[in-house]
């Protein structure tokens, strides 16, 4: 199922931390869609992977938020 969100529903992507099944950290780059929950859009060891991919979608957001793009 297919959904449409506006810049304006969403909130800002946040970087979670969590292990894996072996007790090593695992991040996770999350979005909480109104309505449907969380979803994970970049995940794995790397942290400045994961923190990377927050920053550059929470940019794209205020940039759609304000109109700049």
């Amino acid at each position: 199922e297919h959904c449409r969100y506006r810049a304006a529903e969403l909130g800002p992507a946040e970087l979670v931390e969590g292990s894996d099944d072996e007790g090593a950290p695992y991040f996770h780059a999350r979005l909480r869609l109104p309505g449907r929950g969380p979803v994970d859009f970049a995940e794995g060891h790397h942290r400045g992977l994961c923190e990377q991919a927050v920053e550059r979608f929470n940019a794209a957001l205020a940039a759609a938020a304000t109109g700049e793009v």
